[in-house]
């Protein structure tokens, strides 16, 4: 199967940490395959050389960041991380893609009540790497829908209403499809349709602020 694969999804956990995905990895190189495409989705959290040089001897490879926030937010949402770890692994992750023309990189991030308005540093974050190393990255919202007193049902519609100039005001900055990072419309309307059309449950709302509470009580870290 080695020499004739053409394409290696690996899943985690952190793929980047499990022996057997880089096992996978020193098969296919033992068999000669390195136009294989190797995609993988990797919180950022943890940077493991061994896979990584491994990595690079693939001509076509898929990065997918799953990250839901920049700085205290990011750290408040994966609790335990440290986001200036994160951010040197994303720089990391774009200096390597950015040696190699057919690497894609992506960034996912689950849109729900504790990052709905907080996410234009990371946007920041991602258009100013992409500007240093001139690639390309996509970034893609995907809606929570459970837990529910993490979804956006459990943020009162007016709330996120207000919101909403603000959002449209800081999308405008990255609207240019010829930059980098960029918000397509596509992007954009399934952001602005969650904000809009999202129906509000009192129930979740009050879960959730409890369920903040509990946390905040648990951890060292407060949810703002």
């Amino acid at each position: 199967m080695a020499p004739r694969l053409q394409r290696l999804y690996t899943t985690g956990g952190e793929p980047t940490l499990i022996k057997a995905n880089y096992r996978m990895l020193e098969m296919l190189l033992e068999a000669g395959n390195k136009t294989c495409s190797v995609e993988f989705t990797s919180n950022m959290t943890t940077w493991n050389p061994k896979f990584y040089d491994a990595l690079s001897q693939f001509e076509e490879v898929e990065i997918q960041m799953s990250l839901d926030g920049a700085d205290e937010v990011g750290e408040y949402i994966r609790y335990g991380s440290d986001f200036t770890v994160v951010r040197e692994n994303v720089r990391k992750a774009f200096e390597l893609a950015s040696k190699n023309p057919k690497w894609r990189l992506k960034t996912f991030t689950v849109l729900q009540a504790l990052n709905y308005n907080k996410l234009v540093p990371l946007w920041d974050m991602l258009y100013e790497l992409g500007e240093t190393y001139n690639k390309h990255i996509d970034w893609w919202p995907i809606v929570l829908n459970f837990p529910e007193q993490l979804s956006l049902a459990s943020v009162n519609s007016e709330e996120r209403l207000e919101y909403l100039p603000t959002l449209l005001e800081s999308m405008e900055r990255y609207k240019d499809t010829n930059r980098p990072f960029c918000i397509s419309e596509g992007t954009k309307s399934v952001y602005v349709d969650a904000l809009k059309n999202i129906p509000y449950s009192t129930e979740w709302n009050e879960k959730h602020i409890n369920y903040i509470k509990f946390l905040n009580d648990h951890r060292s870290t407060a949810q703002r």
